[in-house]
């Protein structure tokens, strides 16, 4: 799931639990089943700018149990503290990313047991400064 909020924001809230994309099916005696690869059974996030704008801040980004909404999420009971580095390693820069759902992506912490893992990421999306507009200020 992908939300927008205000016009150079992108959220991604998504839980281990969400099913894998599925890029296509094949028919076996008479049945549709999905074609997966082993990759492709892990849920992922996806952080997308529009056009011409990249990825130059990530305002927030846990893995752990999130709450909020997007432009007002929180650090839930469980964190892993390493997410906000994993995310802009991944992101910061590009057009888009796609980010891994899982506890061993963001070193979760072991102490939060039975917790289901939430990602919940906020980026602000700007214009890349050219070189000589950078150079006149």
């Amino acid at each position: 799931m992908v939300l927008t909020v205000k016009r150079d924001n992108v959220c991604t809230f998504m839980s281990e639990n969400n099913p894998a994309h599925i890029r296509s099916w094949e028919r076996k005696d008479s049945q549709l089943t999905a074609v997966v690869a082993g990759d492709d059974l892990k849920p992922s996030a996806v952080l997308s700018c529009p056009p011409k704008k990249t990825i130059q801040q990530v305002v927030f980004a846990s893995f752990g149990n999130p709450l909020g909404i997007c432009g007002n999420y929180t650090v839930g009971s469980c964190h892993a503290t390493r997410a906000q580095e994993v995310v802009e390693k991944e992101c910061v820069g590009k057009q888009s990313c796609t980010l891994d759902v899982s506890h061993e992506a963001y070193g979760a912490d072991p102490k939060c047991p039975g917790t289901t893992g939430t990602l919940a990421v906020q980026a602000k999306c700007s214009k890349r400064p050219t070189p000589n507009a950078a150079a006149a200020q």
